[in-house]
């Protein structure tokens, strides 16, 4: 059986440590796609970073 999910990383740096932030939720999983990427800024010194994996895995039953 196969497990689908999204997992989601932030960061107020840059988009790697959001990118980074999204792998340490997923777990560090063997196949991931980047499904978005996002950077919105607030103010003219505040940005932030958003990235959002898909993750497949087997599960056994």
């Amino acid at each position: 059986m196969k497990s689908i999910e999204d997992f989601v990383g932030f960061s107020e740096s840059n988009i790697g440590d959001a990118f980074q932030n999204a792998l340490n939720n997923a777990g560090n999983p063997v196949h991931c796609a980047v499904v978005e990427t996002l950077c919105f800024q607030k103010s003219k010194t505040r940005r932030y970073y958003r990235v959002i994996l898909k993750t497949m895995t087997e599960k056994s039953m």
